[in-house]
Parts: C-alpha cells; sequence; structure tokens
C-alpha cells in the first residue's frame, strides 16, 4: 500500500478561496488517501515574501501544483497524477 499523498494549501485568514479548496480537499479524502494540511502563509515570513497575496497554493507532497480558484476537477486530476507519478 503506497503513503498517502501530502496535500498543503497555502493560505490565509479571510480567504474565500482558500476554504474553497480546503472544503475540496476534506470531500476527496473520501476517495484518496491523502492527508489534509493549512499553512497560514502570514504566520511565516519566507511564505509570506514567496507567495504574497497569491493564495490558495496547493502543494501535492511538497510541489506547487495548484493555486487561485481551485475547482475539484482540477485538484482530482492532480491527485490521481500525483498518485501514479507514486508507483
Amino acid at each position: 500500500m503506497s503513503n498517502p499523498v501530502r496535500l498543503t494549501i497555502l493560505s490565509r485568514e479571510g480567504c474565500h478561496l482558500c476554504e474553497v479548496a480546503h472544503r475540496i480537499a476534506l470531500q476527496l479524502q473520501s476517495e484518496h488517501s491523502i492527508e489534509v494540511r493549512i499553512v497560514d502563509v502570514d504566520g511565516d515570513n519566507l511564505l509570506r515574501e514567496r507567495y504574497g497575496m497569491r493564495v490558495p497554493v496547493v502543494l501535492l507532497d511538497d510541489i506547487e501544483q495548484l493555486s487561485g480558484n481551485v475547482t475539484e476537477e482540477e485538484l482530482r486530476r492532480a491527485i490521481k497524477k500525483r498518485g501514479e507519478e507514486d508507483r
């Protein structure tokens, strides 16, 4: 059995698109082996400097995959592709 994909959402407080991305990720947990975590870019100077206002940013196993208005289909495809690369 393969390890779960680590899905990280770089976010900030009050970000509606971040909330949507998080909700989608939680829904996909029932279908895919993923661990979901949220990281507040404002809590880390390096992240805030690197990403600025460009949130949400979705990382799969620490590799940037998506940003902005993340859709369920985009995230589903990215998770599937990442899972296939793991084989």
